[in-house]
């Protein structure tokens, strides 16, 4: 098992995982450290934002629709008896 690298990062969800592989992309040696076993139950881990997503892209991550990468267009809350949509807003840059 490896234990020495420039960069260790700790927690391997959504952001751990992109830091990872940015640094890495840029040439440091990466641990990223997860306590969990994959795959694992999270709850925000059904939805991106679009912009979470296009975080991922501009790192070189594809996207693919045939993986699960479907596009969703707002986000929805259901609680208490009530249900509220809301439409995610376009990205300018």
């Amino acid at each position: 098992m490896k234990t020495q690298a420039d960069v260790i990062v700790i927690g391997a969800g959504p952001g751990g995982s992109a830091a990872a592989r940015y640094l890495a992309s840029e040439g440091f040696d990466v641990i990223a450290l997860e306590k969990a076993h994959y795959p694992r139950e999270k709850v925000c881990g059904d939805g991106l934002t679009p912009r979470a997503v296009k975080e991922l892209q501009l790192i070189g991550l594809p996207t693919p629709r045939e993986e699960g990468w479907i596009p969703n267009h707002g986000l929805r809350m259901v609680g208490g008896g009530h249900r509220l949509e809301f439409p995610w807003h376009d990205l300018d840059a």
